[in-house]
């Protein structure tokens, strides 16, 4: 496998247009899209939240055709209580029916819907006497068996300090729950520990992997870590594993690889940087790979080091084999503002082929202009080897509306947006060390015996193909100066002779 930081990255914005391999729509009057699936005959179900009065929400649907045009739009109702679609993969369409979980004030919620959104049932529940239930991922298995994780709020008196337990349950194609499971947190010092599930996926021997994560109640962001449970097919556990950083993202989302391999994709904090404006999301956000086999890690490595805050919402296995990952950054902490990102939020979907190297990168907005929110949470595969993606965007100061933006296969919603007059770059560090990196001034180059005694010619990249800066026949080691450059990521070219050896990349602070 080649180092997970070779990569053929190009960067593109990708604005509001309708082109043939793909879309990119609001619709109002939602206030926020958390989950979506692909339908039936390419059409997609949008699945978020609208005011109904009297402060009560209800679950918000909205069914578009191929190009995003709408075929109808339903809400579903409680009359004593609000209902949300949960996040993360929460809405699936299988065996002829839609399929959405989330929650609805204090209690779980479930439902089941025909093609034509008219509801087959939809029911509220919680677990035992917990004071909350609330569903954030599902899965739908070929027997029509509900799979759901979320979390639970404990009461007394089964649990007297207070904790929040990952939930787990089956229910069957008629509503019926046939288990359910709650895990708790250890707690070494007696300290409330909360725990919750994000998403859950089948595993080739019948069971289930739990993505979540794991927090002491009071630490605020410095004590959450990623939590991955495997269970059996009844939802007992078989062993579970935590891992985080002193401020990471904190859900892990999972694909199964193989009958006891799977891969997590996280994010994990990189060092800060001391100009940074304070805010929930300091530090540059690294997107963090790891591949288990039973429980244990075999492999791990971080990719794309990019802005701050950025987290990783869904990650799908393509059809050819390779992957895409979905996520969303925070340029609005950088000062200066970058200003080709004047947005607050950005998303972005990232694809890596089946060797887990990167092949391409696309910014994804629909409100570019200052302030804008623009966040995508559940990315999906489409018939057409495209990907469909649900989330929400506002303008600056105006009501945040549904969002779905439809991809082709190169992740563009405009027709060859990757085809571009810049250099494609492909990285490969085999002959070159760079460190520290990311590096705040002088980062240091090292070779191999085979780079010992040559000069070389460096140029540096920023990730549009600028050249930004170059320097000529150098001797290994070097210590190279970027203080003058402004922070972002950089591509490191390195010459003998004409002849290009290798890429290296670079993260100034």
């Amino acid at each position: 496998m080649k180092h997970a930081l070779s990569i053929l990255l190009l960067i593109i914005s990708i604005k509001a247009s309708l082109a043939q391999g793909g879309f990119n729509k609001v619709y109002p009057p939602g206030i926020g899209t958390f989950t979506g699936c692909v339908g039936p005959n390419n059409t997609y179900l949008a699945a978020g939240q609208v005011p109904l009065g009297g402060g009560y929400i209800g679950a918000y649907l909205v069914l578009v055709d191929s190009i995003g045009n709408i075929i109808k739009t339903d809400t579903v109702t409680h009359p004593s209580r609000s209902l949300k679609p949960g996040l993360w993969g929460s809405a699936h369409f299988k065996n002829g029916y839609y399929w959405i979980a989330g929650q609805a004030y204090l209690r779980g919620w479930i439902a089941k819907l025909k093609p034509n959104l008219d509801t087959v049932w939809s029911k509220v529940f919680r677990f035992e006497d917990s004071i909350n239930t609330v569903l954030h991922g599902s899965l739908v298995i070929e027997d029509e068996k509900f799979i759901v994780t979320g979390t639970a709020s404990a009461v007394p008196p089964w649990d007297t300090i207070g904790r929040r337990s990952l939930y787990l349950a089956e229910f069957d194609s008629t509503g019926k729950r046939i288990w359910e499971h709650n895990y708790f947190a250890p707690e070494p010092t007696g300290q409330a520990m909360w725990q919750w599930g994000s998403q859950v996926m089948g595993s080739p021997d019948g069971g289930y992997l739990i993505a979540g994560s794991r927090a002491e109640e009071g630490n605020g962001n410095n004590s959450i870590d990623k939590l991955l449970v495997k269970t059996d097919s009844l939802g007992n556990k078989v062993w579970e594993v935590t891992f985080g950083s002193n401020y990471s993202d904190p859900e892990a989302i999972i694909q199964n690889l193989s009958d006891s391999t799977f891969l997590s994709v996280s994010t994990l904090t990189a060092p800060k940087k001391p100009t940074l404006q304070p805010h929930y999301y300091d530090g540059y956000i690294l997107v963090e790979i790891r591949k288990y086999q039973d429980g244990s890690v075999i492999y791990s490595d971080t990719l794309l080091p990019y802005y701050p805050g950025n987290a990783i919402f869904s990650v799908v296995h393509n059809s050819n084999g390779d992957w895409s990952i979905l996520g969303v950054f925070y340029p609005e902490i950088l000062q200066p503002h970058d200003p080709n990102r004047p947005y607050s939020w950005g998303s972005y979907i990232l694809r890596l082929d089946q060797d887990l190297d990167s092949v391409w990168y696309r910014d994804i907005v629909i409100y570019d202009t200052l302030g804008g929110d623009n966040i995508l949470y559940d990315l999906r595969a489409t018939p057409d080897n495209g990907m469909v993606a649900f989330g929400y965007a506002a303008d600056l100061g105006k009501p945040s509306e549904m969002w779905i933006a439809k991809t082709d296969s190169m992740g563009c919603v405009v027709d060859g947006c990757h085809t571009v007059s810049v250099p494609e770059l492909t990285l490969s560090n085999d002959l070159l060390s760079v460190y520290p990196n990311p590096v705040g001034s002088i980062v240091t180059l090292t070779g191999s015996q085979e780079l010992k005694g040559k000069p070389l010619k460096i140029k540096l990249f920023s990730l549009d193909g600028t050249l930004a800066d170059q320097k000529e026949n150098i001797q290994l080691p070097y210590n190279y100066n970027l203080i003058n450059l402004k922070s972002g990521a950089y591509i490191l070219q390195y010459e003998h002779k004409g002849e290009i050896l290798g890429q290296s990349k670079i993260i100034k602070l």
